[in-house]
């Protein structure tokens, strides 16, 4: 009895560990694609490559792939900065990001206008997200400020 019981509890074991490795060997990573608005080359490109490969080192169960699509309309500096932002978020057309700069006493006001989105719902998140990436912005710059 005692060896049975034995035998039995090792075959449990094993299947156990081995069905659990199973199920770890099948899991595929998680992939996360990061769309960078504008398609460029260069220093920056070599930076976001960077910032994905540090990431999925550090969480070797998720990768980040950089796409990168999109073209500049207008770049008049230091006013004005238009291109498109491609997605499946915001829609295959090729929706368009204008982001004027203006003086406004000490600082400058920042004014984006994000237009040919394809519905309601995907305008409510970009605006959410465009405010997030803003108000960022302004905390860090705030920040910097107070420590200068």
């Amino acid at each position: 009895m005692k060896t049975s019981l034995a035998v039995s509890a090792l075959i449990l074991a094993v299947v156990l560990v081995v069905g659990g490795l199973a199920g770890v060997s099948a899991q595929a990573p998680v992939e996360i694609s990061f769309y960078y608005p504008v398609a460029v080359g260069g220093p920056i490109t070599k930076i976001v490559d960077g910032y994905a490969a540090d990431f999925t080192k550090e969480n070797p169960s998720i990768r980040v792939k950089p796409i990168y699509t999109g073209t500049y309309q207008e770049i008049t500096r230091p006013k004005r900065l238009v291109f498109t932002w491609n997605s499946p978020y915001a829609g295959s057309h090729g929706s368009l990001v204008t982001v004027d700069f203006k003086p406004k006493g000490r600082g400058t006001e920042i004014v984006l206008t994000h237009e040919r989105l394809p519905s309601e719902e995907m305008v409510k998140a970009h605006t959410g997200g465009w405010t997030s990436i803003l108000e960022r912005l302004v905390a860090t710059y705030a920040d910097t400020r107070a420590t200068a």
